[in-house]
Parts: structure tokens; C-alpha cells; sequence
């Protein structure tokens, strides 16, 4: 694709923050936009250049004309972001009595270069990682969750189309759960925007998802799935349930370990 010329950042803003008419999203977690967590406002920005029709459409990875079909526009290619370097097979899973046990390298090069990568994605029913790009794996599904240094993903809501919930029992054992909770307000979703579209962010300013809902009591402070300290390390005691709609199934999911970007999870179905 020929460049001919600066793309105008206004028209960029508006396709990235432009925003559906109608919001037909409908959220699992009550009032949890307002749950300790930021907005975040676009900024103005202005350009005097002109470009014609065929100019570039991508800016580093990052496809502007995704077509997501999300209730934001294109908010999430700029803002997870989603980009369009496919990974390499970076997860690693074995099989014994029924649990499933795996490695997956989420480092995306360092914290340096992890804004330029794709997520790494697992499908919990093979154990299989999806090998495909962010705009891909976001408009075609085939995947539960998706990791990149600390964040993880889901497939529902606003990071993807699958329908996908969680819910967490706190100190127990992995062996000790075999229901998921009946509560209807114990489950969460990735809802990273507000009903205007602005979008919400955790402490380390990354959008939020179920994961951040689920811990906003944290101890350590950092409104997700692991603790400061020595190090970072998973919230001791934390046993995940992810609902998966589609499958008709749910999966109890525990974060073993967590080294520099690379995670040792176990799961099983219930």
C-alpha cells in the first residue's frame, strides 16, 4: 500500500473513538465503570496536511480500517491495541487426569515492545493456542483468553464477541472447587468503555477487564489477578470460573505463576 502523504490525525481520532449511535451492550457488573477506575478523554488533535483516498490505513501495526462492528467503532485497535503481527506458538499445554496444564509466553518482546504486539491466544476446550492477529482472533473468535504481559482478556463484551464471563472463589483450593457460583452478580465481563465510550483503565493505565473487576479489593492495591512484592505473583488462593456460552461449558482456572511475562496455568472443566 502507497503512503502519499501524513494521514489526517482528526479523521484517525474519530474512526478509533467514534462511537455507534445506539449502545446495545448489556453489562454483567454492576456499577462497575465507577469502581475506582479512569477515564479516559481523547485529545484534540489537529493536522494540515491533506491525504487522498488511497492513503495508508495503518499506522505500525495497528489496522485503522478493522471494521471491528464493536458498539465503539474502532476504539479497541488503539486502545487494547489490537495489531496485525501474528505470534509465533508460544504456549506449551500437557494433559493429566482431566486437568490441563500450561506454559505461555506473553513477554511481547518486553515492556518496550509489547504495545506493537499481538496477544497470545488459548482455546481452554484444546488447550490449543489460536495463532492469529488481534484484528483476526477479535472479529473471527476461536479463543477464551487472551495474554500479554499482565493483562488477560476474555472473549465477551468488549474484547471480543464469544459471550464469555467470569466469576472467582478466594482462599481455597483448585481440588476444593467443583460448582461454579449461582449468583448471577458474581460473574464479570471485560467492559472497558462506559456508556459514552470513554474508556476505563486499571492503575497501570491498560484497559480493564473481568480480572480487574474481580479484584478490585486487591490488597496489593493493583485491582487484578496478582500482588506487588517481591516480584509480581498471583493472588494466593484465587480460583477463576470462566463461562464459556458458546460451548456450554465452564472451566475452573487457576494462575500458578507469573515470571517476567510468563504464565503457569492450570484449568479443568466442571
Amino acid at each position: 500500500m502507497k503512503f502519499y502523504g501524513r494521514i489526517i490525525l482528526t479523521i484517525l481520532a474519530a474512526m478509533l473513538l467514534g462511537c455507534a449511535a445506539e449502545d446495545t451492550h448489556d453489562s454483567r457488573v454492576n456499577d462497575a465503570p465507577d469502581a475506582g477506575f479512569k477515564d479516559i478523554e481523547s485529545e484534540d488533535i489537529t493536522s494540515t496536511d491533506t491525504v487522498e483516498e488511497d492513503d495508508i490505513l495503518v499506522l505500525g501495526d495497528i489496522t485503522l480500517d478493522a471494521n471491528l462492528g464493536h458498539r465503539c467503532g474502532n476504539a479497541p485497535v488503539e486502545d487494547w491495541p489490537l495489531n496485525t503481527e501474528v505470534p509465533a506458538t508460544l504456549i506449551t499445554t500437557t494433559e493429566q487426569g482431566g486437568v490441563m496444564h500450561a506454559t505461555i509466553d506473553a513477554r511481547a518482546g518486553g515492556t518496550q515492545s509489547a504495545a506493537s504486539k499481538s496477544y497470545i491466544y488459548l482455546n481452554l476446550e484444546s488447550g490449543e493456542q489460536l495463532i492469529a492477529d488481534d484484528i483476526t482472533a477479535f472479529k473471527e473468535g476461536g479463543w477464551d483468553l487472551a495474554f500479554k504481559r499482565v493483562i488477560i482478556r476474555s472473549n465477551g463484551a468488549d474484547s471480543g464477541g464469544g459471550d464469555i464471563s467470569l466469576s472467582k472463589f478466594s482462599d481455597t483450593r483448585f481440588e476444593a472447587v467443583s460448582a461454579p457460583p449461582t449468583n448471577a452478580d458474581a460473574w464479570a465481563e471485560d467492559v472497558a468503555y462506559d456508556a459514552d465510550c470513554a474508556l476505563i483503565t486499571d492503575p497501570i493505565g491498560q484497559p480493564v477487564t473481568a480480572f480487574n473487576y474481580l479484584n478490585l479489593d486487591n490488597p496489593s492495591g493493583s485491582q487484578s489477578w496478582y500482588d506487588y512484592g517481591n516480584g509480581i505473583v498471583p493472588h494466593s488462593g484465587d480460583i477463576y470460573m470462566i463461562k464459556v456460552p458458546a460451548r456450554q461449558a465452564t472451566y475452573k482456572f487457576e494462575l500458578l505463576s507469573w515470571d517476567d511475562g510468563i504464565f503457569e496455568v492450570r484449568w479443568a472443566a466442571l
